[in-house]
């Protein structure tokens, strides 16, 4: 039995905010994956968004995969503007992918500090990825309780 979405659509619109490594890779299985082939990617330079989704929907086309991908201009910084976005797209789930900081910058430090913070393991860089997502749900809670759950 299929369940409708709140759009009353039969497969969920999935919203990608952030379009780096983690999200990149997941848009892809999403495209390729029948149950989901309705998503929206938002992030800060639309231009990025565009050039980089339609590489990952030319690789879904040459495996068979057509799903509908839209981009939307999102500034995790300018919270009203953030829920905004989200009040008028309505994503059935939303997956928080942006980050402060990307994984690669700690390769470039020093090798004896790389090698001593690599020990900590994800605990130092826990707040790069979590402090967006932080304030976007504790600010835009009354959008997200007419859109989507955050993932």
């Amino acid at each position: 039995m299929n369940m409708l979405t709140s759009t009353g659509q039969d497969k969920p619109l999935i919203m990608l905010v952030g379009l780096g490594d983690l999200s990149s890779r997941l848009l892809g299985m999403l495209l390729n994956d029948p149950a989901t082939n309705r998503v929206v990617v938002a992030g800060r330079d639309p231009e990025a968004l565009r050039l980089r989704v339609n590489l990952i929907r030319f690789t879904a086309g040459n495996l068979g995969a057509f799903g509908s991908v839209t981009t939307e201009r999102i500034d995790l910084h300018d919270v009203a503007g953030a829920a905004e976005v989200l009040g008028r797209v309505r994503p059935d789930i939303v997956f928080m992918g942006a980050s402060l900081q990307s994984w690669r910058v700690i390769t470039q430090l020093p090798k004896d500090v790389f090698e001593e913070l690599d020990q900590a393991q994800f605990g130092p860089w826990l707040p790069q990825h979590l402090t967006l997502n932080h304030a976007v749900r504790s600010r835009t809670a009354p959008a997200r309780r007419r859109s989507a759950p955050g993932v």
